[in-house]
């Protein structure tokens, strides 16, 4: 756009487009799909040079780009310095102690939030299946339920395996019943 306006005009329209939250956010995403951390490091300090660290769709980004590339102690900090987390937040950094293979830490977050999403549910049980811990899995899916939520086809396909290794064919009858209930 700069370029296009400094080219063809109006030329003065070249000096008033400047990086702001819409347009740094996105770039954040790219760098975590691209896994691109010390591209995403020198936009987080543009964010801090220009104070947008304060808008969620910048936080999110950042702690997005962070625990994706699995440097989560810098996801940490920008976490803990959140005096508002939402569940995106909370499932970023879940998703990312699992990625990394602490699924303890991933726990700990999830018995911390104080609202919860399927998918919050999805990111805990897939992850402690993962790590074959497929008691608390399904302990977990059963709180799932219990809290109301409803299963999704992630929670199917994540719920099933385990109840074929563990033996749980109540389990397993179940969400094959629901399955074809609902999907």
């Amino acid at each position: 756009m700069i370029k296009g306006y400094s080219l063809n005009g109006p030329f003065e329209e070249s000096f008033r487009i400047w990086p702001d939250e819409y347009t740094l956010a996105p770039l954040l995403k790219a760098c975590s799909s691209l896994g691109v951390l010390q591209l995403g490091k020198c936009i987080h300090k543009e964010v801090l040079v220009v104070g947008f660290e304060g808008f969620s769709s910048i936080r999110i980004g950042v702690i997005e780009l962070y625990s994706s590339c699995g440097v989560m102690e810098d996801a940490e900090k920008v976490f803990d310095e959140m005096y508002q987390r939402d569940v995106i937040v909370w499932n970023l950094m879940i998703r990312g102690f699992c990625k990394r293979g602490d699924d303890d830490m991933g726990l700990c977050l999830f018995t911390q939030m104080r609202k919860w999403s399927v998918v919050s549910w999805n990111i805990m049980i897939s992850c402690l299946a993962q790590s074959l811990r497929d008691s608390e899995a399904l302990g977990l899916f059963h709180d799932m339920l219990d809290w109301g939520f409803k299963p999704d086809e992630a929670t199917v396909v994540t719920v099933l395996p385990i109840c074929a290794r563990s033996g749980s064919v109540d389990v397993g009858k179940w969400i094959h019943s629901y399955e074809d209930n609902v999907f």
